[in-house]
Order: C-alpha cells, then sequence, then structure tokens
C-alpha cells in the first residue's frame, strides 16, 4: 500500500527482530505519531505505516532523533560518588537488623555507630532510619544527574530492592499528567522492569544481561542513545542499506541476537572465540519494546505479559499478525491466551506464533543468561 514502509532487515521470528519493530511502534506512538505495525505473511517481514513519513531512510533518521539522548556531563569521580551513596544507602537499610548492625556501620557510617553507642534501640533505630532516608535520598538525585534518560535511573541493571523499585514506581506516577504515550512513559517503563514476588523485587523475564560482559539491562541503552547515528537505524531496519562499521558493533548488547544463543551444541567453533556482535539502534529499538511488556506480582516468581512457566522454565510467545494495527491493540494481542492453545487467533489474523524459553549457562555469579533459537508453534 502507499506510503508502506518494509523493514527488510526485520525478522519478526526473532527476539530482536520483533521486538525491534514493537520498539519502533512505541517511540512513534510516544511522539503522538498515528503508527500501524503489520507482518508479511511467509516472510515474516515488518511492515509500518506512520503519519507523515513515506520512506525508510527518513523513518531511520527520525527515530535516531527520538531516541538520542545528550551524554550526562559528571564525572568519572561524581560517577564513583554516586555508587559510594548507593553503598552507604544499602548498608543503612541492612543495619536496620540489629544482627547485621555493627559490622555494616563499621564500613559504610562509622559516625553513626558512635553516634548510636548507648541508645535505646527504638531511638537508635530512629537515627539509622533517617540516615536510610537521606542517603536514599542524594543517591536518587545523584543518579538522576548521572544518567541521560530517566527511565535508565533506577540502578546499572535490575537487581533493585523492593524499596528502591517502590520509589522509583512513586516517582513514575508522580509524572503522569494524562493518559498519552508520552506522558505515562516512565510508568509505563516502570511497570515493566518487574514487580513484587515473595515480598521481593523481580525483574522482568526480558532481562538477560545483569554485568556478564560489561552489559547491564539499564546502563546499555543509557550508553546506546548517546551514541548512535542514523546509520545504527538504517542497518536495523532496512535491508542492504548500510555496510561498514554500522553492519555489527561489538559488546553493546542485550543478548536478544539469534547468535546469541552461544552453546556449545549450536556453534560450529568455541563460543569464547566468536566475538560478540550487535547492532546498536536495534538493541535500544528493543529496549523501547520493553514497556510494552507489563509484569505484575506473583506467588514465587514475578508475572509477564505474553510469558508462562512451563517445567520450571520461562517460556514466551509472540504472534505475527497481518492486520495494520496500532500500539495499543498491539499490547492486547501479545496477552491472548489463544497463544497457548491456539484458540481464536486465527480469526483475529494472527498467521504464526513463536516460542522460546529461557535458560542460564553456568553457574552462579559466573553465569549467563540467554533466550534460546525461537521456533514456530503455530
Amino acid at each position: 500500500m502507499k506510503n508502506d514502509i518494509v523493514l527488510g532487515a526485520v525478522d519478526g521470528g526473532t527476539v530482536l527482530g520483533f521486538l525491534t519493530a514493537l520498539g519502533t511502534v512505541a517511540v512513534l506512538a510516544e511522539e503522538g505519531r498515528d503508527v500501524t505495525l503489520r507482518w508479511l505473511p511467509g516472510s515474516r517481514r515488518a511492515v509500518l505505516r506512520a503519519g507523515g513519513i513515506t520512506d525508510g531512510r527518513a523513518l531511520a533518521h527520525l527515530l535516531c532523533h527520538m531516541t538520542h539522548r545528550d551524554p550526562p556531563g559528571v564525572s568519572p569521580a561524581e560517577k564513583m560518588a554516586t555508587t559510594a551513596l548507593l553503598d552507604r544507602a544499602r548498608a543503612l537499610k541492612l543495619a536496620l537488623a540489629p544482627g547485621a548492625r555493627r559490622a555494616k556501620l563499621e564500613v559504610a557510617a562509622p559516625e553513626l555507630l558512635a553516634e548510636i553507642e548507648g541508645l535505646e534501640e527504638p531511638e537508635a533505630l530512629g537515627r539509622i532510619a533517617r540516615a536510610h532516608a537521606r542517603a536514599a535520598a542524594l543517591y536518587r538525585s545523584a543518579r538522576m544527574r548521572a544518567v541521560p534518560d530517566p527511565a535508565v535511573s533506577l540502578g546499572r541493571t535490575l537487581d533493585c530492592s523492593a524499596e528502591e523499585y517502590g520509589v522509583f514506581c512513586r516517582d513514575a506516577a508522580e509524572q503522569v499528567k494524562g493518559t498519552g504515550a508520552k506522558e505515562r512513559r516512565l510508568a509505563d517503563f516502570a511497570a515493566a522492569y518487574g514487580s513484587m514476588a515473595g515480598g521481593e523485587f523481580g525483574a522482568t523475564p526480558l532481562c538477560l544481561v545483569q554485568g556478564s560482559g560489561h552489559q547491564n539491562f539499564l546502563e546499555t541503552p543509557g550508553k546506546l542513545m548517546t551514541l548512535v547515528e542514523p546509520e545504527d537505524f538504517e542497518v536495523a531496519l532496512l535491508e542492504g542499506t548500510v555496510t561498514g562499521k554500522w553492519a555489527a558493533r561489538e559488546r553493546m548488547s542485550l543478548r536478544y541476537e539469534p547468535w546469541a544463543d552461544r552453546r556449545h551444541a549450536r556453534m560450529s567453533e568455541a563460543p569464547s572465540s566468536v566475538p560478540s556482535l550487535s547492532l546498536w539502534a536495534a538493541n535500544l529499538l528493543a529496549w523501547n519494546a520493553v514497556r510494552m511488556f507489563p509484569c505484575l506480582p506473583g506467588e514465587r516468581r514475578v508475572r509477564a505479559l505474553g510469558w508462562r512457566e512451563v517445567e520450571g522454565r520461562w517460556r514466551w510467545r509472540w504472534p505475527l499478525w497481518e492486520p495494520a494495527v496500532g500500539a495499543d491493540v498491539i499490547r492486547s494481542v501479545l496477552g491472548l491466551p489463544g497463544l497457548w492453545d491456539g484458540r481464536g487467533i486465527r480469526e483475529l489474523g494472527v498467521t504464526a506464533v513463536f516460542e522460546t524459553e529461557r535458560y542460564v549457562v553456568g553457574e552462579p555469579p559466573l553465569c549467563k543468561t540467554n533466550l534460546a533459537v525461537p521456533k514456530c508453534v503455530a
């Protein structure tokens, strides 16, 4: 159709391809664009239509403009001070328990330890609690200055405490001034990052990187949004448009690429001998898609849209569809029960369903979490 843009480099049968397409929709919808997405039957290629955009190159340049952020003007010393504030806040939180108090305060706040010597327990607890609140507030303020976007201000990755997540959610809720995608952007990210499970914060199953390979679920996209160029988006979206340094860059990945499944049985060479390559813009757009997968509390583990726990492992199913639909309809389609039992999905225009599962290689702390190569299940 006229004004349709075929995203020839986006394969909806892969995790990165599907999330790249959804992230493109999310970014354009956030800016108020009338955007729809459909999939070419058989080819698994995405077809996008967005108001005022008529060609792929213009789309790539617009997405770069929309997702780019200026790097924060903080020095290495300020970054170290921010980390120290987080360590102090967490130590003070632990010091509220009498058994851990002396060991934690000796390292994190020796001046407070001397201050509470000889005090009655209620008064000592009160002083520690107030010191913790001050340290936490100072950390949040410093963290906001140290990141290019509020959506990545929760930390380097999703390893926060329930209290830290709760504060992030409250801050996000306070910024909601309307019902539009832009007004609720931070709240959508907060809802998608995880939820409570068994009294603790549980991260979304889409969070695969938590420090291994120097990649982190929030820090990595925070870096990408300051580094990507229009050519990165062209190579991520459009087939055969750009070569050279943009074709595949190193060490900036959320581990969604098809080649991230680096188990020996799936490779002709040892994983350590093969360089880790990534498409920067595709990873940034995929991170932007995370907001479309809200999480809910669970008894033992967090629950996420589109995911189910089957035989002790997380499995995710997603559909491809033929009708052109917008962001709100896409959110509904992602949670269809028919993706798991097959009922009624063909009548809704779903043409294929893919599945992947989450697996862990190695033992903590030297382990990696990946997604298996997807398979078509319907």
